[in-house]
């Protein structure tokens, strides 16, 4: 890394944001020779509120050709789970399906994400972490990328910004300011797993009753379980209590119990924008990719006050997918003088065309039926 003075950097590569997306894109660009810096706002292992599996082949497989078999030390217990179709009704509990097509790995985000930094760095990419990025300026044929690490505010002039910095993009949101989105917020809360009579090899999601069209997650990892409420017909306070509620009808579960932590994210519904075309994910020489693009599996249409637009989840296998397409791209542009959106975007197009054929028959997804599901994403592999 070369240093001009003590507050201006270069490089050819910032790459911000260390989730999968992030790490994939920096481990590329390291691999291909570039000066690659990965940052991270806050200090890995980094605590993240998701659950983390990977339900479909093309996860899987883009995940181990990357990255390598998942680490032992990287599963939780249990180890692998199956992953039950959305849709199930609290009526439904004790009649699980005796086989699921896909048995997934599982794990924690923090663990999952950490391990993906480590190999992002021993391909040669630095990871900045405590740095937060305030500013993204395209000048010429670089980019400005200003920072304040660990109190500092500081510059970095690279040739090439990938932004991977999750939902909230602040990278994203200096390419389109005026982008317009809805949001969604949710809650983890964990329990002691003696609570719990769910069957632990399953990840059980449930849906309210009719007409309500908010859902909760039961998932065992380890010593507990945590519920994951999804609000978007009330409040995420409204929603978990009813969740509760929910679970005391079905076993019992005490609605009063404290649990032993809990964490709130906001989800970004950005899905509409990407299957219509109104997000692209590129300017110049700074690409989009992950969440920040807006990639997710398309899995139902709901509402989010009187709007009625896209739900999607389950967004690593496209995460890695982008960050891959985005460091195939910038050496392509370096080698051709182009700029590296012209070179991304129609590659980014066929995901987009993958994720409307999934969207044009989401049947197979609320059936759980993942085989049919994988003959779209297998496409990407």
């Amino acid at each position: 890394m070369k240093h001009t003075n003590r507050d201006v950097h270069t490089a050819d590569v910032v790459v911000i944001g260390a989730g999968p997306g992030g790490s994939a894109a920096a481990k590329n660009c390291a691999q291909r020779g570039l000066r690659t810096l990965l940052l991270e706002k806050a200090k890995p292992p980094r605590y993240k509120s998701c659950l983390r599996r990977f339900p479909d082949n093309m996860t899987r497989t883009l995940v181990a050709r990357e990255f390598g078999p998942t680490p032992d030390w990287v599963l939780t217990d249990p180890p692998h789970i199956y992953y039950l179709a959305r849709g199930m009704k609290p009526t439904e509990y004790g009649h699980e399906p005796q086989e699921e097509p896909q048995l997934c790995p599982h794990m924690f985000s923090t663990e999952c994400d950490y391990w993906m930094n480590l190999k992002a760095k021993s391909a040669g990419a630095e990871l900045w972490d405590e740095t937060l990025v305030t500013d993204v300026i395209q000048e010429g044929d670089g980019v400005i990328v200003k920072i304040s690490r660990r109190g500092e505010n500081q510059e970095i002039h690279a040739g090439f910004v990938v932004g991977a910095d999750g939902a909230m993009s602040t990278i994203r949101r200096r390419l389109y300011p005026d982008l317009k989105f809805h949001t969604l917020a949710s809650i983890q809360e964990f329990y002691p797993a003696a609570l719990s009579p769910l069957d632990r090899k399953y990840a059980y999601t449930f849906e309210f009753d009719a007409p309500q069209k908010d859902m909760f997650h039961i998932v065992h990892k380890k010593g507990c379980f945590h519920i994951d409420v999804d609000a978007s017909a009330r409040s995420v306070k409204e929603s978990a209590d009813l969740a509760k509620q929910t679970m005391y009808k079905m076993f019992g579960f005490n609605p009063e119990t404290k649990p032993m932590w809990s964490a709130g994210t906001t989800m970004v519904l950005l899905l509409d924008e990407v299957l219509s075309g109104r997000l692209i994910p590129a300017k110049g020489n700074v690409l989009l990719v992950g969440n920040a693009a807006g990639l997710v599996k398309p899995s139902d249409v709901g509402r989010v006050g009187n709007a009625k637009i896209w739900f999607g989840g389950g967004g690593v296998g496209l995460a890695v997918k982008s960050g891959i397409m985005a460091a195939e791209a910038i050496s392509k542009a370096i080698d051709t003088s182009k700029d590296a959106a012209g070179i991304y975007l129609p590659d980014f197009e066929n995901i987009v065309s993958v994720l409307k054929d999934i969207a044009a028959n989401k049947v197979y997804y609320k059936q759980g039926n993942w085989k049919d599901h994988d003959k779209f994403l297998n496409k990407l592999i």
